[in-house]
């Protein structure tokens, strides 16, 4: 089981960028694949072989192959694979429950230094996102899952997206990061002075929590 990974900036020779799944039982929960590449005629983000995983709550968006950043360059199938994906955001579409192919708005994948593959990498997704709001619910709760890649609570409400996943509000966001209004410090789903204060406390702690510009470390900018 793999849950909450980001896959970003890989380069891979032959089959694969990001993730190869051959001849093994595999579950993909939230996981974010992008801006990885392949050379080859193979997948840029996952290739499956001789497999049956189930892929659930990811994006896999902007990998590329030897053709561009096609559908293929994406999702590519090997063999006798039969991946069941479902509210996973693949670009160029792939069939299956809950799937789309919208861009999932993500914030600065590349980071600030606009480097693929760098500490500063992040799927986060902004604010209104297609992604936000959209995974299925029970895959998380049925692993006990209950964060995000960087500990920040799943389970909230973004206001200016619908809930368009499946279980009972509020909803996961695909992909490995949880939207966040980055002034709630707390994660309590609102701004107060208290935000500010745990701010500053994190700050001096040195705690990437105080990232507010996300460049991957603490700094007075």
């Amino acid at each position: 089981v793999l849950v909450n990974c980001l896959f970003s900036g890989n380069v891979g020779t032959t089959r694969a960028g990001a993730m190869e799944i051959f001849r093994v039982t595999a579950t993909v929960v939230n996981c974010t694949m992008t801006l990885n590449s392949t050379p080859s005629s193979g997948s840029g983000g996952l290739s499956v072989d001789a497999a049956s995983p189930t892929i659930v709550n990811c994006i896999i968006y902007a990998n590329t192959n030897s053709s561009g950043a096609g559908a293929t360059s994406q999702i590519a199938l090997l063999g006798s694979a039969t991946p069941a994906v479902s509210y996973t955001t693949v670009q160029g579409g792939y069939a299956g429950v809950g799937n789309v192919s919208s861009d999932p708005l993500f914030a600065q994948a590349s980071g600030e230094d606009t480097i693929p593959g760098t500490a500063d990498d992040s799927g986060r997704l902004l604010s209104g996102a297609p992604a936000n709001d959209s995974g299925a619910q029970a895959p998380l709760v049925n692993l006990g899952v209950f964060t995000d890649l960087v500990g920040s609570p799943r389970f909230r409400e973004d206001p200016l997206a619908p809930n368009t996943g499946l279980g009972a509000a509020p909803l996961p966001d695909r992909g490995a990061h949880e939207f966040r209004c980055r002034a709630d410090q707390n994660a309590n789903g609102s701004v107060t002075v208290q935000d500010l204060f745990d701010f500053v406390n994190a700050y001096f702690a040195g705690d990437l929590s105080a990232d507010i510009n996300g460049s991957g470390t603490v700094t007075v900018q």
